[in-house]
């Protein structure tokens, strides 16, 4: 890469936006998942590729929040905690996995 990756920052708007696209990947998911297609399992493993990329970014913004407003002895903002999702596996679509029916 040419640039300095310190230069990208994320805003708490940023990683309130990003949680807000993975309940949509979610949301898509189920519904493709619901209505079992011949091609769901392809465009299901691509929904939860991206959806890792969603959530591993979103984890990274939260926590570089949260260590800013812990260095600076501010209180944690707003929504910060449900959106740092910092328990998240982003493995998984927000802990929705298809269950076994």
């Amino acid at each position: 890469m040419g640039w300095n990756q310190a230069y990208a920052r994320l805003s708490q708007r940023d990683v309130q936006d990003l949680n807000q696209a993975s309940e949509q990947l979610v949301g898509a998911f189920r519904t493709i998942e619901a209505m079992r297609p011949n091609w769901a399992p392809a465009v299901l493993q691509n929904l939860l590729a991206a959806n890792q990329v969603v959530v591993r970014v979103q984890n990274k913004g939260a926590a570089a929040i949260a260590r800013y407003l812990e260095k600076h002895g501010l209180k944690e903002a707003p929504g910060a905690a449900e959106a740092a999702g910092a328990e998240d596996d982003p493995g998984q679509l927000r802990n929705a996995e298809p269950e076994e029916a």
